[in-house]
């Protein structure tokens, strides 16, 4: 690779938001910090999907199209967690899916994939579980939960169980092994499975992880059985509620955070010499009460080593161990690493050393606060603290007595004192903020609907309320159109399939403190730029996390962001979470917007087809009868005149009969326009009958009318003079002028004209032929 340059590394997880991939990814963030090395993770879910059967689930897949952005011309090697993505594919099916990546450096963790080079955990921590039942506690009968059959994973830690039972020459019953599927979902798995052992059940059960634990002590609590006297169990992983389990769950630890770590530094090593070191992460046994082992046998073995009878080095070494032994965090980085050991060291030499002297309040709190600093406390877990305090006290009083045991207790208290209120104000700072960041969630959606049509606006808004929720930095992605997903039941070759858009279109970025909102025409860019446009800042190390933009089963884009602090990361998932659902809002909006538009424009154009005559375009007997009673009540509260006339388009039978109806509709249409034009635009005008119109005048007098009615006969002959119809266009009219001091109805003005019109016809002349025809 290119010399100087910063190494772009990538980490497939199955989500960034239960307890293994969360830590993986702190892991790896913590080594490519002290590599200085970029970190991108892209955590979309198992390539096979498992949830549809659950509600809440179902639509996850969708985060699986995150894993077609990832190619050679953004990343130069690629880590990918097989044991989470891939775990239900079979040996074929994960090299299937790795072989997309070709042109990249790949590693696959937690199993062997062939031809790719891998980091697995050694499964000595399984093998010291099932030895330690079998020659501390004296067992014979140990059964084992496994994960799904044809489950890598599963098979690797079963063949474990079935290796040491054969090496103590222990006998494993065909019923002693069960599938479940390392959920805790598999109740009914593990009660079918108890009545099949019921004539010989174990004394122990081994499950290859802590959740499927569950299952097993609901079943034991619907038939009595005790855990920790009745039967005994231990578990793989050690899960976050092992330890508050009751009794607490024996275990194996994972190291999962190393696996991460491990990863990273082998990746960034495999970029440099192109040659992939093999490595392993350890596991390690965690005894607790779940195995029949005591509080105080248990506090005996971890705290082995922790003594006075060990150089002051060789102590700290071995303090350090047991704190990361009981913490949830396998890794501290090396900075933190160090605070840790010149405060173990400092406190020894107060304690314990040759000048050992008491600590005060006051110092006890200023090192307590040096050592829980908002930077530290990611990795001084409330666990890891009390390990520290406990190995460090049982030195303390193992090398004094007397008066000056009182001194050391005193030291003690004060530590356990500043280490409760700085957890005290940590909780309470994690609440505020919590409060805080609900509330900035809910204005997500509402900012963006508010917005409307207003695109700037509302993506101003959006990076303005990012900005609020612990996110460095943030670049916003969508499509020039919302696209359709991973089908529900998509399988292994899914992504390969998934009509990726070829460009996406970069809307908005936050960055360092500074907010970019690009041109229209400077947003597109290829779909696998999203780290290398002009616009992505580069001069300094980032960790950052891709995220799908989607709801349901659409798809409108993708974001990516990178939080403020490695324990925040999981919390991103919530952010895009969001954004999306305030896309299909802000879209639902527009559509609704959009349908209530043309719900007004069909009723408006209903309403003035419902008053409008469809031929002439003037309103029809309604229409006109409506406007006219609006113009005749406004009128009525002072005296005015006004004019009914009705006029009569002469022989339309004729017409019809001699040239067709098309003629005859030609015929009205004009008669329609010589009204019209012999008219004001005030009046009112309408087609009453099939050839009869009538307009309603104000303001006119009987002379004025009457100058209208020769315009009409003028306006007829002249068009007869040009026309080449074979007809003449004659119009009769009739007029009833009125007053509105005598409170006549439309009705009876209409009236009155139309007997003037009668009359006028009785004595017309019609000639409706031209001669010749």
């Amino acid at each position: 690779m290119e010399k100087g340059k910063r190494i772009n590394i990538g980490l497939f997880v199955n989500s960034i938001q239960n307890d293994y991939s969360t830590l993986v990814c702190q892991g790896a963030a913590v080594a490519a910090e002290e590599l200085d090395a970029n970190l991108l993770i892209v955590p979309g879910r198992e390539l096979v999907n498992t949830w549809e059967t659950r509600e809440i689930k179902r639509f996850e897949i969708q985060n699986n199209i995150l894993y077609t952005f990832v190619n050679s011309n953004n990343i130069d090697v690629l880590i990918v967690s097989i044991g989470t993505v891939a775990s239900p594919l079979n040996e074929s099916e994960r090299k299937q899916f790795l072989e997309n990546y070709k042109g990249l450096k790949v590693i696959a963790l937690e199993s062997d994939v062939e031809g790719y080079p891998s980091i697995l955990y050694s499964m000595s921590g399984l093998r010291q579980e099932i030895e330690h039942f079998i020659t501390v506690h004296g067992m014979r009968r140990i059964a084992f939960l496994s994960g799904p059959e044809n489950n890598t994973v599963a098979e690797e830690r079963a063949d474990v169980y079935r290796q040491v039972m054969a090496e103590h020459e222990l006998e494993v019953p065909d019923n002693y092994i069960a599938y479940g599927d390392f959920s805790d979902n598999c109740t009914d798995t593990v009660r079918a499975w108890f009545d099949e052992m019921n004539g010989n059940f174990p004394e122990v059960i081994c499950s290859a992880n802590d959740t499927m634990i569950r299952c097993v002590k609901e079943v034991c609590a619907e038939r009595g059985i005790r855990i920790g006297t009745d039967l005994f169990v231990a578990g793989f992983d050690d899960a976050a509620f092992a330890n508050v389990m009751v009794p607490p769950l024996t275990t194996v630890k994972s190291n999962v955070m190393t696996m991460g770590y491990t990863a990273v530094v082998s990746a960034v090593d495999y970029c440099k010499t192109g040659v992939f070191k093999k490595v392993s992460v350890d596991t390690m046994l965690i005894t607790r009460q779940s195995c029949g082992c005591s509080p105080e046998a248990v506090r005996e073995t971890e705290t082995k080593g922790i003594s006075l009878d060990v150089p002051k080095e060789k102590l700290i070494e071995n303090i350090l161990k047991y704190t990361v032994k009981k913490s949830s965090l396998d890794i501290m980085p090396q900075k933190q690493i160090r605070i840790l050991r010149e405060f173990l060291g400092f406190v020894y030499d107060r304690a314990v050393g040759p000048s050992a002297s008491p600590i005060t309040s006051s110092e006890m709190g200023k090192l307590v606060s040096e050592l829980m600093c908002e930077e530290n406390m990611d990795f001084f877990t409330f666990d890891a603290i009390n390990a520290v305090a406990f190995a460090m006290r049982k030195v303390a009083l193992e090398g004094n007595a007397g008066p000056k045991r009182e001194v050391v207790f005193r030291v003690f208290e004060r530590f356990f004192r500043s280490v409760s209120l700085q957890f005290a104000e940590k909780s309470q700072s994690i609440e505020s903020r919590m409060i805080a960041d609900r509330l900035v969630f809910s204005r997500i959606a509402d900012d963006m609907m508010a917005s409307g049509n207003n695109e700037s606006e509302s993506l101003r808004l959006l990076m303005n309320d990012i900005k609020q929720l612990h996110v460095k930095s943030c670049y916003l992605y969508l499509y020039n159109k919302s696209f359709d997903g991973l089908s529900q039941t998509s399988g292994i070759c899914s992504t390969n399939t998934w009509e990726r858009p070829e460009h996406i279109y970069l809307k908005a970025l936050y960055d360092n403190g500074s907010f970019v909102f690009p041109d229209h025409n400077e947003q597109k860019m290829r779909y696998d730029e999203f780290l290398t446009n002009k616009f992505f800042k580069d001069e300094y190390r980032r960790t950052m996390v891709l995220q799908a933009l989607y709801f349901n089963c659409e798809q409108y884009g993708i974001i990516l962001m990178e939080s403020s602090s490695i324990g925040l990361m999981s919390e991103i998932m919530n952010i895009s979470l969001q954004i999306s659902t305030a896309i299909k809002l802000t879209q639902f909006m527009g559509q609704l917007t959009n349908a209530l538009d043309n719900v007004e424009e069909a009723n408006r154009k209903l309403s003035v087809e419902s008053v409008t005559d469809q031929l002439t375009g003037i309103y029809n007997r309604r229409g006109f009868i409506s406007e006219s009673e609006k113009l005749l009540s406004g009128k009525r509260e002072k005296t005015c005149s006004g004019a009914v006339l009705y006029a009569d388009l002469d022989c339309l039978k004729v017409i019809n009969d001699t040239f067709g109806h098309k003629e005859g509709d030609f015929a009205i249409r004009k008669a329609s326009e010589i009204l019209c034009s012999s008219l004001r635009k005030s009046d009112v005008v309408g087609r009453v009958g099939g050839d009869e119109f009538v307009a309603f005048i104000m303001d006119i007098d009987e002379k004025r009318i009457k100058t209208v009615c020769r315009r009409i006969q003028d306006l007829a002959e002249s068009f007869n003079a040009v026309s080449d119809k074979p007809y003449n266009i004659g119009i009769s009219t009739g007029m009833y002028i009125f007053s509105t001091a005598d409170g006549e109805t439309i009705d009876q003005l209409m009236s009155g004209a139309d007997k003037d019109l009668y009359n006028n016809k009785k004595n017309k002349v019609k000639v409706v032929l031209k001669e010749g025809h």
